[in-house]
């Protein structure tokens, strides 16, 4: 989860972490009862959040690092998220094997393989135990942080547009397509990369256009709008129909992509003053680590006594509190500070 500092988008993490946290805690004692659908409708979209975000900020970062330096060394950008990402991912999966290895839990075969090769997305969700789950999520990133810059580079960025383009216009007819002619796929629709990529793309292609936008006055107006205000609850209507499979893979997610762009959007231009609190802030900052250590607390799992939620909340962000402050802070000034000690290489995007 890309983590540039945009306040806005830092209260908006916030909230799409906190709807994992309400789907997760739907079944904790003493938790308010939910409609039977919301829980999966909260999760998924807060996830969903997270895709569109990450496509938008990734992008963003790599356009900015070239309008600064005239160029973008994608071996410095690797090596970045690796200190950015890798170290907080890591020691969440060594303490899972520590609790494994002691009894505390029980691990299915293959979990921590999985999880640390980040292919969680292309496995049945009953083959995982609840403690790697959740991962699946960080695998399409990963894969995304893998294709999308090399795509950059290599294409340039007019040329990746179009392909940021070609997935969000393809991924929907590939959805119907495996729902119809590839069944053995069915298990992992809603989750693997190939098919949720248009979401990310939705995102970079945002980040693309963003410059335009910007000086668009009739998109400008709309931002705007009254109408901006109910954005969200549209975006959660559209998830409500996952019921009906051919017009929710089909049709729906597009829309709830572009809806969840547009707010994003309308967030940087016009941000809600709830999304600027600094406690909602902290929120979205420590997102990444929350949503790695939620999993042990929150969700149901295998082998821990079913905490109540108000002891799962403040243990999760307890966890996350550590890791963030004494691991993944750290690891990332640290990658910082060895990218600027590498010397320049001579790989570079192409603006063209």
């Amino acid at each position: 989860m890309a983590s540039n500092r945009i306040p806005s988008l830092d209260g908006l993490r916030a909230v799409a972490i906190l709807m994992v946290l309400v789907s997760h805690l739907s079944e904790a004692p003493a938790f308010i009862t939910l409609p039977s659908e919301a829980p999966n409708l909260l999760g998924d979209t807060g996830v969903r959040v997270f895709f569109v975000l990450s496509g938008f900020l990734i992008t963003t970062l790599l356009i900015t690092e070239h309008a600064r330096t005239g160029r973008v060394d994608i071996f410095r950008f690797y090596v970045r998220r690796c200190f950015r990402i890798f170290p907080a991912f890591y020691l969440y999966l060594g303490v899972l094997l520590v609790l494994s290895v002691s009894g505390w839990i029980t691990l299915r075969s293959g979990d921590l393989a999985k999880a640390a090769l980040y292919v969680v997305d292309y496995f049945p969700w009953n083959s995982t135990s609840n403690f790697v789950r959740h991962i699946w999520s960080l695998s399409v990133e990963e894969q995304f942080y893998l294709i999308w810059p090399v795509t950059i580079c290599v294409l340039g960025l007019r040329r990746a547009k179009r392909v940021a383009l070609a997935s969000i216009v393809i991924s929907p007819v590939w959805r119907i397509a495996v729902l119809h002619w590839f069944p053995v796929f069915n298990l992992t629709l809603p989750r693997r990369f190939d098919c949720i990529s248009d979401a990310l793309a939705t995102g970079c292609l945002l980040a693309c256009l963003h410059p335009f936008l910007a000086t668009l006055d009739p998109y400008r107006r709309m931002l705007q709008s009254r109408w901006m205000h109910v954005l969200p609850i549209a975006v959660l209507l559209a998830a409500a129909a996952s019921f009906h499979p051919h017009i929710y893979y089909g049709f729906l997610e597009s829309v709830m992509n572009l809806g969840i762009a547009l707010y994003m959007h309308y967030c940087i231009f016009h941000p809600p003053r709830i999304l600027n609190i600094a406690m909602v802030r902290w929120l979205g900052l420590m997102s990444y680590s929350i949503y790695l250590w939620q999993q042990l607390f929150c969700a149901p799992n295998e082998g821990l006594i079913r905490l109540a939620w108000y002891a799962a909340v403040p243990l999760t962000l307890g966890a996350a509190s550590l890791s963030y402050y004494l691991v993944e802070h750290p690891m990332q000034r640290l990658g910082h500070r060895l990218t600027a000690r590498i010397p320049a290489r001579e790989t570079q995007v192409v603006f063209r």
